[in-house]
């Protein structure tokens, strides 16, 4: 009876969660068809692999942006890494369990929502990196096309 009351619980928790927070139009469009879970698991992973393909395309702009200053280059490149560990750990401590069939089925859809979701946080952050200042922001930093 514990385990079922655990992904019962887990269940409700996630369905929350998805209320709080919606979800983009790659889960949401696919969600509207899905009929198993496994289609679900499906959906998310679809989320998760569109919101890493930004990500990819947001960091290589970034970078263009910045290739004729090394150390820019390296500072923008160590902290995308250290990002990629805090992701990685922040997964691990939100489903702590080593055998994760203990959240049951739908941990994959779960942690792809996570994941997902911690991308696109990282994702914005980069690109608030690409905008240019304005005018009387005294602490906006970056790097816009223009910049060298």
């Amino acid at each position: 009876m514990g385990a079922r009351l655990f992904v019962i619980l887990f269940i409700f928790v996630c369905l929350v969660a998805a209320q709080q927070n919606p979800k983009p139009d790659v889960f949401v469009e696919c969600d509207k068809t899905a009929k198993t879970q496994a289609d679900l698991n499906e959906c998310a992973r679809r989320d998760d692999a569109s919101a890493d393909e930004e990500l990819k395309r947001t960091y290589q702009e970034l970078l263009k942006r910045v290739v004729s200053d090394p150390i820019a280059t390296k500072k923008i490149e160590a902290a995308q890494q250290a990002w990629i560990t805090f992701r990685e750990a922040q997964s691990a401590a939100v489903y702590p369990a080593e055998d994760k069939r203990e959240y049951g089925s739908v941990f994959p859809m779960c942690a792809n929502l996570l994941r997902a979701d911690l991308i696109r946080q990282r994702t914005k952050m980069l690109k608030e990196m690409m905008k240019k200042a304005v005018e009387g922001d005294v602490c906006a930093a970056g790097y816009p096309e223009s910049a060298p």
